[in-house]
């Protein structure tokens, strides 16, 4: 049984007279503490899916189901206590809160879900046990990166979703970044999905996804997907 299940699942927007479907017939599956890469060029159709499934966004046609619940029916309600206790979310500028310290940026994932994880414990597991009384303009890129991470696991979720995690970090701090990424949701047992146009990230992935014009073209499990330091990019 698949721990994450894309059914048919459609998506459109209308744009004035025109509709747009961002995602068109998506069938796709991911196991239990799998880490998946959805790759594609702008446009594909990945983060419309990654905001599917993290109940960002409703579905237009289809079903998902996630630890066998169909979280395609839930009303608003119950869409904010799966984000707020089920998802972690990484984005590509951290999002960070600059007025408060790295802890205390972590910190604020307590105050939102039922099973947090200690905000400083987190921060060491990034390797940032040094920086967390440090604001974030005190820190670098890839740092800022390790403290969004931190933040996102410290809400004990069953699932991280990550969109362009390595968009705005050079090739050396974005394979660092990533490694921590892996190690640490290895760690902790969580599903890690990763969103990217960027083809060599998707080597080291249990599973890679394709997307093409909403639909996912090629769904490949790797048995051999290289490790994060034989990357090149």
């Amino acid at each position: 049984m698949s721990y994450i299940k894309f059914e048919h699942v459609a998506k459109t927007y209308q744009t004035g007279e025109v509709l747009v479907k961002a995602a068109n017939d998506v069938n796709l599956s991911i196991q239990k503490g799998e880490f998946t890469v959805i790759l594609g060029p702008s446009g594909a159709g990945k983060t419309t899916i990654l905001n599917l499934l993290g109940g960002m966004d409703s579905l237009t046609e289809g079903s998902i189901t996630v630890d066998n619940v169909c979280i395609s029916s839930f009303t608003k309600s119950q869409l904010t206590n799966y984000r707020r206790n089920q998802v972690g979310f990484v984005f590509q500028f951290y999002n960070l809160v600059p007025n408060l310290t790295a802890l205390e940026n972590v910190a604020l994932a307590s105050q939102v879900c039922e099973n947090p994880l200690d905000a400083g414990e987190m921060l060491m597991k990034v390797g940032l046990q040094h920086r967390m009384h440090n604001f974030p303009s005190q820190l670098s890129g890839g740092e800022q990166q390790r403290v969004a991470i931190a933040r996102a696991l410290a809400k004990n979720p069953k699932l991280i979703l990550c969109d362009e995690p390595t968009g705005a970090l050079d090739s050396v701090t974005g394979k660092q970044v990533m490694q921590v990424l892996w190690d640490v949701s290895k760690q902790l047992g969580q599903t890690l999905v990763i969103v990217t146009h960027n083809a060599e990230i998707a080597k080291a992935a249990q599973k890679m996804i394709h997307m093409h014009n909403g639909s996912v073209k090629e769904m490949v499990i790797q048995s051999r997907p290289l490790g994060l330091e034989e990357l090149v990019w």
